[in-house]
């Protein structure tokens, strides 16, 4: 346990895009205020011809103590708008009584030309706190609801 984590920075190489993983750790730090995330750009790697890539997953315990109480800012960085990473950021927004900002930073890896879709789908998500504020960053611009 991290009792007293405030702030986490941590750099996750999403291989088949498990972020419940992700959310796991959350639940050992019960006052984590901030999170940031960095996805270095990787190749997807294939195992026996199929694709790693992981859908839909949902998160079966509890909810973490920092998302429902605590969690204030969330940066998502290097965003390619993977089911996983989408669901992820649905999840933050969904629950975080108290969530001030989200950013999602779009990585190079994601065209030009999906970068408003995407913006689209993230700010049609339902938002637990009334005072938080999603922005997108883009190759070329930022963009705030």
């Amino acid at each position: 346990m991290f009792h007293n984590l405030t702030h986490l920075e941590l750099e996750y190489r999403c291989y088949n895009d498990n972020w419940s993983q992700v959310v796991e750790l959350l639940q050992h730090c019960p006052k984590l205020q901030v999170l940031v995330t960095n996805q270095p750009y990787f190749h997807q790697t294939k195992m026996n011809g199929i694709n790693e890539e992981v859908g839909d997953w949902q998160y079966r315990r509890s909810d973490p103590e920092c998302i429902l109480l605590h969690l204030k800012r969330c940066y998502l960085n290097d965003y390619r708008g993977t089911s996983g990473e989408f669901q992820f950021a649905t999840y933050i927004m969904g629950n975080g009584r108290v969530l001030e900002k989200m950013r999602i930073r779009g990585g190079f890896s994601v065209n030009q030309l999906e970068e408003p879709k995407l913006f689209k789908e993230l700010s049609s998500c339902t938002r637990c706190s009334t005072t938080c504020k999603l922005s997108f960053e883009g190759e070329r611009d930022l963009r705030e609801i």
